[in-house]
């Protein structure tokens, strides 16, 4: 039996399969496997805190680290805006997310890039180019952020121009001097001698604009300010990886089930507090407005009229 469905409906179903495998001599399930779905219905009235325990996957691993060497102070960090009801936040060389700030059940939490490489724009380091986000159709969320002179690190604006597609701006004093997002001199040394020999070349007309441009995303490539395809395919197989370790395991035992109970059991004490904390009035009774049903549909809460577990939450 597979269990899909929120985190509070996962809760009551884990439950429902504990009772109903304890109570085989009665209602002869004995362990067999019940296919099951779930009528779930949004509230308007739940913290968007408890979203934070829900862990976002990514589609693609982030790249290595490049650009200039004084941005390697960025490493690690992460920075915040409050808009408009959204919560973003930038982690440089790593991601982009987004996350609701609502106070209603299941609020939206996710990936709107993960870095991948530079945009790059007369031998300037343009913009962070965030990309393969979740899904939005049959896109991709990205987003591009671009740089700033400012006194502190900071966050300053997000917006989504085209759907899907994000622009942020990120104020920082490591761009305020006019070399500092140059790419040729953060180049190795054997790269600026190829960059040379193209712009040289260009010249003499030796090669058109399309074969420099060409070139000179090799040369880009090579010092990794921007990706091959095989590169971003060796990602997209590493996230892959990745995903396959931390997937969540299918309630196929009592044993599985159970733990799970009992950390989801947890959470929402958490959630509860968050809500007693909100001043937002909370009783078991709007559980009830999310039921498991099997694919006969039955309602397992009828049919196991003394499951009455959320007295003891």
């Amino acid at each position: 039996m597979k269990i899909v469905g929120n985190m509070d409906t996962k809760l009551k179903l884990c439950f429902v399969f504990i009772v109903a495998l304890s109570r085989n001599s009665e209602h002869s399930v004995s362990g067999e496997r019940v296919a099951l779905r779930i009528v779930d219905k949004t509230h308007s009235n739940l913290g968007s805190d408890f979203n934070a325990v829900k862990k976002l996957l990514l589609k693609v691993q982030p790249a290595s680290f490049s650009g200039p060497a004084h941005f390697q102070s960025l490493l690690g960090k992460c920075f915040s805006l409050i808009t408009d009801s959204y919560k973003y936040e930038f982690c440089p060389y790593k991601n982009m997310t987004q996350h609701e700030q609502t106070l209603r059940w299941n609020p939206y939490s996710g990936v709107l890039g993960v870095w991948q490489q530079w945009q790059i724009s007369n031998n300037t380091f343009e913009a962070m180019v965030m990309e393969e986000g979740d899904s939005c159709g049959v896109l991709s969320r990205s987003t591009t952020v671009f740089f700033s002179c400012g006194d502190v690190n900071k966050l300053i604006e997000v917006k989504e121009p085209n759907k899907c597609r994000y622009v942020a701006r990120f104020q920082t004093p490591l761009v305020c001097h006019r070399d500092a997002v140059l790419v040729y001199p953060w180049l190795p040394e054997e790269l600026q001698h190829q960059w040379d020999t193209v712009e040289t070349r260009l010249y003499r007309k030796e090669i058109t604009t399309k074969g420099y441009n060409k070139q000179l995303q090799g040369i880009f490539e090579e010092a990794g300010f921007r990706l091959s395809n095989a590169t971003k395919i060796h990602l997209m197989e590493e996230a892959k990886k990745v995903q396959q370790q931390t997937k969540i395991q299918e309630f196929d035992s009592l044993n599985l089930c159970n733990s799970e109970f009992k950390r989801l059991k947890s959470e929402v004490e958490l959630l509860k507090q968050k809500l007693k904390d909100n001043n937002i009035d909370y009783s078991n009774e709007e559980l009830a407005e999310v039921r498991p049903v099997d694919s006969d549909g039955v309602d397992y809460l009828d049919e196991f009229p003394h499951a009455d577990f959320m007295d003891d939450m």
